[in-house]
């Protein structure tokens, strides 16, 4: 029964937020990386309009922690 529930759920919330069908979402390590190896992608999709999301893991400070310092945040 507790399955159901959460089944119901999930449906009832996939309907009131719907995503849109075509988006991007780009997953990188470094801030630089997005522009270095994804520039054909990121452009098309920036381009052709569709919601398009960067998440960028680290700092790229190679762990000497510089990336608190940096006005983002970023560490």
């Amino acid at each position: 029964m507790r399955n159901l529930k959460k089944i119901a759920l999930a449906a009832a919330l996939t309907t009131c937020y719907p995503v849109p069908a075509s988006s991007a979402v780009y997953v990188v390590a470094h801030p630089d990386d997005d522009i270095l190896l994804m520039r054909p992608n990121l452009l098309n999709d920036i381009i052709h309009g569709y919601p398009t999301a960067i998440l960028v893991v680290t700092a790229g400070d190679a762990g000497n922690g510089h990336g608190a310092a940096s006005p983002y945040g970023l560490s």
